[in-house]
């Protein structure tokens, strides 16, 4: 026993021994941070409980030969509210609302968002912030600002430029002198609680910003005021789209004076020129008017295409929307001609985040707009789909007895009609609507097929035994609840791709939601198609898996000629569009394609000649396809215009709109390896257009493949004339084209290899 306490008493000992070292170690250590690092630390602490606000610097001046200041700064506030200083928010509310005429749900859900600060308004002129200021409203912050100020609006505008909201030049002078002219920010230093939040009436620190340099130039204000005066006058006379001045001074080749009428209103940039017109529509799919900048009868979607007076056309786009809210154009409150975003709701990101792009596209001709809207895919990422091997383009046609039987026929059709894919409508997994349809089964809906004889296995293994692939339409409601489930399953049966039914848009859940269903569709080496509301904004740069999307009004709401002359030039500068080409759908009993508008067929049809059919798969861009969408095998009879589909390509190596007009008329040329391909559109008026070839070659020779809309004495039963002429760069072809009419070409090398 007592060797045992001897030997308890030995190991306190050393354990007391061993916390005395690390106590002793402790203290040395805690000495030296104290001695050694106090200023580090206490460094690092005060910036724990600081934050930062920005004082914007003073711009730098630009200065005209004679001294005269032709871009100078006002003093603006940026107004914000600090939440848990806040003591009388309905108060807040009140003042801000009235003083800033905001409205009030805005204002509301800013002061009762728990955040450190929280901005209600930029750019408040001096005097509102002041006013402001003078209510003592517990919680509210007025900070001053800079806003740049050009004191003769519009002179010179094309040569000075303009800045943005951050004070940073856009175009000009603005932007070529900008790191002389920007100055250097200065900051404002407050104390916070452990919450982030500012403490009131703590000590603040500041470091004052540093002015911009000023600019002095060669431009005489005076001789400038002149050489536009000039230069209107000019305009009005000669009745022209723009003119052009230069005074330079001989001796020294300084500019005195330039001069690029119409010039614009630099203190309000973003305001259009009275007299622009808007191509408006309400949501994706709806008809669009042709309205002025004012008395809107709601929000417009975009893309928003514009006509200029002028005569120049511009549109307005976003680009890379993939974890955002929708955004809509809306006019701005209070200023006439001007525009504003309209977003569908919150956004709620932890910073940094990248916001999407906002485009502006101006061209002379509107069908620029359509040859330049690879810009809108470019402002995407690149592909992230490391072998995007089986993602094939094609044409496609949909399936719609929902039987083996009907899906066979439709197989066979497709082979020798060159079609790429079939798609199984609505109803192959019971009614799409309700919650008890199994989208992982085949069970298909007895009001669209009562015998429920739809083997999709075998019409897959037939399909694919031919070179056709299978898609499968999914009601959005199957895909929120079984997306995970249903996209492994659909790739082991040997579906090639999914046509999402009447998305959910708008929301940034819902946005989000929909980019990663295709990024997950990749995964599982299926192709989509995003059917309703869903508009592109270049995403299929990043998946190119996402082959098309509706977001159009096409023929299933059987619209007229307008709105197909209309759509080229608007929803199509977007991007891809799956309009749903039909041929067939109309009653052909004494069917004459001049009175395309007076027949009386079924109760819906399509209005448009068949001519103008077999243009749309030119004209309307969409790597899938659709065509004969409201037909079966059983209505073709083999007739002779049927080639071209058979021929027509999806996807494009050269595009070239020849001549257009909005809701009019439109001339489309593609290329496709040595074949080009024509589609000619025409509106509701007849009329005679002179189709030139000057896009070929020169000095090649072109078989030309012509389909035309005929005349009652054309033998087949769709009234199309077919001609073949041998043509080359200087050829110019006359097209009488009936009303809704249209015209397809065909273009092969007259020597096989040479193009």
């Amino acid at each position: 026993m007592y060797s045992n306490l001897t030997k308890h008493r030995k190991n306190i000992a050393v354990l007391a021994l061993l916390i005395a070292i690390v106590m002793v170690s402790l203290s040395g250590r805690l000495g030296y941070l104290m001695l050694f690092c106090s200023e580090h630390y206490s460094a690092m602490a005060e910036d724990l409980h600081q934050r930062e606000r920005t004082i914007k610097a003073a711009r730098g001046r630009i200065i005209d030969a004679n001294g005269v200041v032709i871009a100078d700064n006002r003093t603006v506030c940026t107004i914000s509210v600090i939440y848990n200083q806040v003591k009388d928010r309905e108060q807040v509310i009140r003042v801000l609302c009235d003083e800033l005429d905001l409205d009030e749900e805005l204002v509301r859900k800013r002061v009762e968002k728990r955040s450190s600060r929280e901005i209600i308004k930029t750019n408040v002129d001096k005097e509102l912030g002041d006013q402001i200021r003078s209510y003592r409203l517990a919680g509210v912050k007025v900070d001053e600002d800079y806003k740049r100020y050009y004191p003769y609006d519009s002179l010179a505008s094309k040569v000075l430029g303009f800045t943005g909201g951050d004070n940073q030049g856009i175009i000009g002078l603005e932007v070529k002198y900008e790191k002389y002219l920007k100055g250097m920010n200065g900051k404002i230093l407050t104390m916070s609680d452990a919450k982030g939040v500012e403490i009131e009436n703590a000590a603040e620190d500041r470091i004052e910003p540093i002015p911009g340099n000023d600019l002095h130039i060669s431009l005489d204000v005076n001789i400038q005021k002149y050489a536009e005066q000039l230069a209107y006058q000019v305009l009005e006379k000669k009745n022209a789209k723009a003119v052009s001045i230069i005074v330079m001074n001989p001796q020294n080749g300084e500019i005195m004076a330039m001069v690029n009428a119409p010039e614009f209103n630099l203190n309000e940039p973003f305001t259009l020129p009275e007299g622009t017109m808007a191509y408006f529509a309400p949501f994706a799919q709806a008809v669009h008017q042709k309205l002025p900048l004012h008395d809107w009868p709601g929000e417009a979607d975009r893309p928003l295409t514009l006509e200029l007076p002028g005569g120049l056309y511009g549109a307005l786009a976003e680009a890379e929307v993939v974890d955002y809210v929708r955004t809509k154009f809306k006019l701005a409150d209070g200023k006439p001609n001007t525009l504003a975003c309209s977003m569908y709701g919150a956004v709620d990101e932890i910073a940094p985040f990248a916001t999407p792009w906002r485009v502006v596209m101006v061209a002379e001709q509107p069908g620029q707009l359509i040859e330049n809207n690879y810009l809108l895919l470019n402002l995407n990422p690149p592909c992230a789909i490391e072998n995007p091997w089986w993602i094939k383009p094609g044409k496609v046609m949909r399936e719609v007895t929902l039987s083996t039987k009907g899906a066979r026929d439709l197989v066979d059709f497709a082979v020798k009609r060159n079609l790429q894919y079939i798609e199984f409508d609505a109803g192959w997994y019971g009614h799409e609507y309700e919650k008890i349809s199994d989208a992982s089964r085949v069970n298909v809906d007895p009001r669209r097929n009562p015998n429920n004889d739809l083997d999709l296995e075998e019409v897959v293994r037939y399909a694919n035994d031919r070179g056709i692939g299978v898609w499968v339409y999914v009601n959005q409601r199957a895909l929120a609840a079984q997306l995970d489930t249903i996209l492994p399953l659909y790739h082991k049966w040997g579906i090639k791709g999914v046509k999402f039914g009447f998305v959910q848009v708008g929301s940034q859940m819902w946005t989000k939601w929909m980019h990663d269903a295709v990024k997950k569709c990749a995964e599982n080496q299926l192709m989509v198609d995003i059917h309703d509301e869903y508009r592109p904004t270049g995403f299929s740069r990043t998946y190119p898996n996402l082959l098309t999307q509706e977001g159009v009004r096409g023929n299933e709401e059987m619209p007229d000629a307008t709105n197909n002359l209309i759509l080229p030039f608007t929803r199509y500068v977007a991007g891809p569009a799956d309009y749903t080409i039909s041929y067939y759908f109309r009653n052909f009993d004494g069917y004459n394609p001049q009175m395309i508008d007076t027949l009386a067929p079924k109760a819906r049809a399509i209005h448009a000649t068949s001519g103008q059919q077999l243009a749309m798969a030119v004209v309307y861009y969409s790597p899938l396809q659709f065509l004969y969408w409201y037909d079966r095998p059983s209505d073709s009879r083999d007739e002779p215009e049927l080639e071209f589909f058979d021929r027509v390509p999806t996807v494009w190596d050269e595009t070239k709109v020849l001549q257009g007009k909005i809701g009019e008329y439109i001339t489309t040329a593609r290329r496709k390896g040595d074949e080009w391909f024509v589609g000619v559109m025409n509106g509701l008026q007849p009329r005679t257009l002179d189709i030139p070839f000057n896009f070929l070659p020169a000095g090649k020779k072109y078989v030309a493949h012509i389909y035309r809309d005929g005349t009652m004495k054309t033998p087949t039963r769709t009234k199309v004339e077919v001609e073949t002429r041998t043509v080359d760069a200087n050829t110019v072809l006359p097209a009488k084209l009936y009303g809704s009419g249209g015209l397809a070409i065909r273009l092969e090398p007259a020597e096989p290899g040479k193009r």
